[in-house]
C-alpha cells in the first residue's frame, strides 16, 4: 500500500456543507449558526507569545484565512415533533434565484400559528450569495434555534409572515 489512511477515502465530499448537531451549541444570540464562505488568505504578522518558544517576544508572521458572511434569508420554517417532521412553513418574497437549486412547493401553508404540538422549531435559511463575488446559486442549510420553543415561535414569525 502507498499512502497514509488518513484522508481516506481521497475523494471529493459529497455535500458543501457539513452536517452539525445543533443540540450540542450553547448560543446566547437565536439563531445557532451561519453560512460563510473562504474567500482568500493572508498573511499576519504578529508578536509570539507562546511560552517556550524560539520566537518569544518577536514578531513573526502566520496565515490567516479571510471569511466572507454573507447575510441570511429564511427560506422555511420547520416543526419537530419526536425528532420527525411535524410541519413546514415556507416564507414569502423568496429570491428567484432559489430556483436554479430547488423545486417549490405547490401547496404552501400560510398561517403558523394553525400548527401545534411541536417540540422544537429549526429554519431553513440560505446565503445570499449574488452579493458576494464568489458564486451566484445560494447555498440553503437547516439552522438550529436557541431558546425555548415559545421564544423560537416569536422570533420566527416576523420573517416568515
Amino acid at each position: 500500500r502507498k499512502g497514509s489512511l488518513q484522508f481516506w477515502p481521497r475523494k471529493r465530499a459529497n455535500k458543501f456543507l457539513p452536517r452539525v448537531n445543533w443540540k450540542r451549541i450553547d448560543s446566547k444570540k437565536s439563531l445557532k449558526g451561519f453560512i460563510c464562505y473562504k474567500a482568500g488568505m493572508a498573511s499576519a504578522y504578529v508578536k509570539d507569545n507562546t511560552p517556550n518558544s524560539m520566537t518569544k517576544g518577536k514578531i513573526i508572521v502566520i496565515p490567516a484565512t479571510i471569511l466572507e458572511c454573507p447575510t441570511l434569508k429564511i427560506f422555511s420554517v420547520r416543526f419537530y415533533k419526536d425528532g420527525k417532521v411535524f410541519g413546514e412553513i415556507l416564507a414569502e418574497n423568496l429570491d428567484k434565484e432559489l430556483k436554479k437549486k430547488i423545486k417549490f412547493p405547490k401547496k404552501i401553508k400560510k398561517n403558523i400559528d394553525e400548527i401545534k404540538n411541536y417540540d422544537n422549531i429549526k429554519v431553513i435559511c440560505y446565503s445570499q450569495v449574488k452579493k458576494t463575488n464568489i458564486k451566484k446559486t445560494p447555498d440553503l442549510c437547516e439552522i438550529g434555534l436557541s431558546g425555548t420553543a415559545e421564544e423560537n415561535l416569536h422570533f420566527v414569525k416576523e420573517p416568515v409572515s
